[in-house]
């Protein structure tokens, strides 16, 4: 009796705190295990006004189209290549692999720029970027990119986050969200 009464309340109490972090990590909009934070950014120069972090957070967005032509540039590419034949865009082809299009994710999951905190991951810290899994919506914190990234890094920075983020809703796990965050990144910071 003993017994039993002890296990039902151990049981209780870890489905109790299972809600409670589930519930936790919707709330703030995350569902992530890890990443969805920027690669070794550049620190910025100066700490950026409130004016100019808002102003980051209405940009921010704008980089949506542009993240959906770079990688439609590539999937086109990628289909002309033989699978293993790609050389380093090869490791963007998980991408285009998943369960859901990431180009239609682009054009219809809404991006909230958070300008004032940051985003937060399943387990409830804050990072620089999140999706939440049973949520239309994937976050990126203007203020953190801002406090972390030298300006000249900004956009960079941003569309590779952007594809990590809408790479996990699309059907990435974390390791293959980052794999690709860190080749569009090197890519796009070194593409004129």
């Amino acid at each position: 009796m003993i017994a039993s009464g002890l296990t039902f309340r151990i049981l209780f109490a870890g489905t109790l705190v299972l809600t409670t972090s589930n519930a936790l990590a919707l709330n703030r909009g995350g569902m992530s295990g890890g990443g969805g934070n920027v690669m070794n950014p550049t620190p910025p120069d100066r700490a950026l006004s409130r004016h100019e972090v808002r102003a980051l957070a209405n940009h921010l967005p704008t980089l949506l189209p542009k993240v959906a032509q770079y990688l439609a540039q590539k999937q086109n590419a990628l289909a002309q290549i033989p699978v293993g034949q790609a050389g380093a865009d090869e490791n963007l082809r998980p991408l285009f692999q998943t369960r859901h299009n990431i180009l239609r994710l682009l054009r219809t999951v809404p991006l909230d720029v958070e300008h004032h905190k940051s985003c937060f991951d399943g387990s409830g810290n804050p990072v620089d970027g999140s999706v939440a899994e049973d949520d239309d919506e994937v976050c990126l914190s203007a203020l953190n990119i801002a406090q972390k990234v030298h300006h000249s890094e900004i956009d960079a920075q941003s569309q590779a986050l952007i594809v990590h983020e809408y790479g996990e809703k699309a059907g990435l796990d974390e390791a293959a969200a980052i794999s690709v965050q860190a080749h569009v990144l090197e890519d796009v910071l070194n593409t004129p």
